[in-house]
């Protein structure tokens, strides 16, 4: 199945969004860390200026009805740390609903077939060109996908839904 993706895009003046170019050469694989707030709720949040915190982003928000992406793909975002953020494309998957609900695995079908249809269309192979944020940052963050869901199990999913695009 085929969703949507919804393009909001943050503003430039929020500090969240460089401009600087990316030629995408793999994902990174995000979970928000935040079990109270939704796809646009990371909009807005992203998109107010930064003071006082750092810069922070990522390409897309995916929740239970929408796929966001908030900063275009041949643009870096701030995700993983300047090396994450120099080549990978940053997916978030939100946390509003507890795993094991049907809300959740709606989100984490979506989730899957972002991965997916992003690697179709970069002729990504997902084994190789995916990675957790602990691949870059091996601290135990809690934005990190492993811990919400079984990330061999992931990436087998991402590579059967690839295989039925």
């Amino acid at each position: 199945m085929a969703y949507e993706i919804v393009e909001r895009l943050i503003p430039f003046s929020s500090g969240n969004r460089p401009g600087t170019p990316l030629v995408p050469r793999e994902i990174t694989s995000h979970r928000t860390g935040n079990p109270t707030a939704d796809a646009m709720a990371h909009y807005r949040y992203f998109s107010r200026p930064l003071t006082p915190r750092r810069p922070a982003s990522a390409h897309y928000f995916v929740d239970s009805g929408t796929i966001l992406r908030i900063i275009p793909e041949n643009e870096r975002a701030y995700h993983a740390g300047p090396r994450a953020n120099a080549i990978a494309i940053g997916i978030e998957l939100c946390e509003n609903r507890r795993p094991g609900t049907p809300g959740f695995l709606e989100a984490y079908r979506r989730y899957v077939w972002l991965h997916a249809d992003i690697c179709r269309r970069y002729g990504f192979d997902p084994r190789t060109r995916i990675r957790p944020h602990a691949y870059w940052d091996p601290r135990n963050r809690p934005d990190d996908p492993v811990g919400l869901i079984n990330w061999q199990q992931f990436l087998r999913d991402v590579a059967k839904e690839l295989g039925a695009m």
